[in-house]
């Protein structure tokens, strides 16, 4: 399962990422930065700003270092548009991130 599967699905990404973040958490796991950064952004895109806000933050404090220049390099996403909405999106959540 790949989270780009679920493009445009965000009720269905929000229930998966759900499930993995207690998973992780109910396993004793603190590594949960991606689930965390995948609610912020479905949260913002449902226009439920309070719950995306706290997840973008949760976000941060597990990987302080992450930047939107990484996600440009990184993503799995191969379009160029799908990685600018999903830095907007992100953005538009609170994330804001040194070293853009």
């Amino acid at each position: 399962m790949y989270w780009k599967d679920y493009l445009g699905q965000y009720e269905k990404a929000i229930e998966i990422a759900k499930k993995h973040l207690k998973l992780i958490e109910n396993r004793g796991g603190t590594d949960t930065f991606w689930q965390h950064l995948i609610l912020a952004q479905n949260y913002i895109r449902l226009g439920q700003d309070k719950e995306a806000r706290y997840h973008a933050t949760e976000a941060l404090k597990k990987n302080p270092e992450y930047t939107f220049k990484w996600e440009r390099k990184g993503s799995m996403y191969k379009d160029p548009a799908l990685i600018e909405q999903q830095i907007k999106d992100l953005r538009k959540a609170g994330l804001t991130c040194e070293g853009e």
